[in-house]
């Protein structure tokens, strides 16, 4: 019996050990073992698939209904960086503010300097002390009306004169693009064909623009385009000059249905600008794709605004406005009876340290060389 007992616990042992051996031999990987790392090249390895979420909020005073700028934003400017960060392993979550419902109009620079918004479309004649050279052609009355060519002539003098851009970096931002307005024009409840027809005539307009009406008679109102449609109804003022195709869109002529096509301008109207802390922490893929496209936006949106403005006008007639272009006699005689604004734009942009007499003769320079014919020589001390 001893005998047996002996026999059956070495045959346990043994098969112990047997199993213990085949166990070593199958492969197990220790728990503390790393895990190899796939080859390059090797077609089993496939890839994380993670993709970082980058949040950016963006805002403007305007909304894409009441300001085509902001819709060229919407349809190409953020879906076009959407597009080209596929692949990259990051995308962005935006998150909109349009129609002042973080910053309203004049407040946008400052929100994007303390970063209520990473990214703000800012418009100039809203800031006037702050970015006076910026908006300086809401002060040049009658120049060309030319989407196409006022933004080529914006973007060379901001790739000629440093003091555009190093402007928006006192305020901790970065200008990404600029952009233009549709042109300029006067839209009353009564039928008005000429300056003479102003006198005592309340006008509405942004501020730096209402220079365009002195010396005429009328009653000069600060105003913008949000509050422009009310303002008529209201009787607040009796006309208004502003960029046409958002007029359409807010259905300013329905309250205002006499239109003067008298061409003041299409104006370096506002910019893109990005909070600097938040662009310095963006990878550099993220980085360049959004400096690509803003490129990209500055024609995009003039070329929009061009296709834009005939067919709004068009709108506009079918609904019942009288649409009178004034002659290009009576421009000129507009123009001559001002006070020398331009003259006094470069005065004061002089004593703010900007070199104001290049600046402002290399534009209209710029302007001649592409096909505008200046309407009045104006003086520059």
């Amino acid at each position: 019996m001893k005998k047996t007992m002996k026999k059956m616990v070495a045959l346990l042992c043994c098969l112990a050990l047997v199993t213990v051996a085949f166990a070593g031999c199958a492969g197990t990987k220790p728990a503390n073992e790393p895990e190899a790392t796939p080859a390059a090249g090797d077609e089993s390895a496939a890839p994380s698939g993670e993709v970082e979420t980058i949040t950016l909020r963006i805002g403007a005073g305007h909304t894409p209904e009441s300001g085509q700028w902001i819709k060229v934003i919407e349809d190409f400017f953020m879906p076009e960086i959407d597009a080209r960060l596929e692949g990259t392993g990051y995308e962005i979550e935006w998150v909109t503010a349009w129609g002042g419902s973080v910053a309203k109009l004049g407040e946008v620079l400052e929100a994007i300097e303390t970063g209520l918004l990473d990214i703000g479309y800012i418009v100039y004649v809203f800031e006037p002390s702050k970015l006076m050279l910026q908006g300086m052609t809401y002060r040049m009355p009658f120049q060309s009306g030319d989407p196409l060519l006022v933004a080529e002539a914006s973007a060379y003098m901001y790739d000629k004169y440093p003091e555009f851009k190093e402007d928006f970096n006192k305020y901790n931002q970065s200008c990404l693009a600029v952009s233009v307005s549709d042109p300029y024009n006067m839209y009353a409840n009564f039928d008005v064909k000429s300056y003479t027809d102003l006198e005592g005539v309340k006008v509405g307009a942004a501020g730096a623009n209402l220079s365009w009406i002195e010396n005429t008679g009328a009653v000069p109102v600060q105003t913008n385009l949000n509050e422009c449609f009310t303002c008529l109804q209201t009787g607040v003022y009796d006309a208004t000059i502003q960029p046409t195709g958002a007029c359409y869109k807010l259905q300013v002529h329905t309250e205002a249905p006499y239109l003067l096509e008298a061409h003041f301008g299409v104006q370096s109207f506002g910019a893109i600008s990005m909070n600097n802390d938040t662009l310095a922490g963006l990878p550099e893929e993220v980085k360049s794709v959004i400096e690509e496209v803003s490129v990209e936006y500055q024609t995009k949106e003039a070329e929009y605004i061009l296709q834009r403005y005939e067919e709004d006008k068009a709108g506009m007639e079918a609904e019942g406005t009288t649409i009178y272009t004034l002659p290009q006699e009576e421009r000129v005689k507009w123009a001559a009876m001002l006070p020398n604004v331009v003259g006094d734009l470069c005065d004061e942009l002089t004593e703010l340290g900007y070199p104001a007499k290049d600046i402002i003769s290399d534009y209209y320079g710029f302007l001649q060389e592409n096909g505008y014919e200046m309407i009045r020589d104006w003086e520059l001390n």
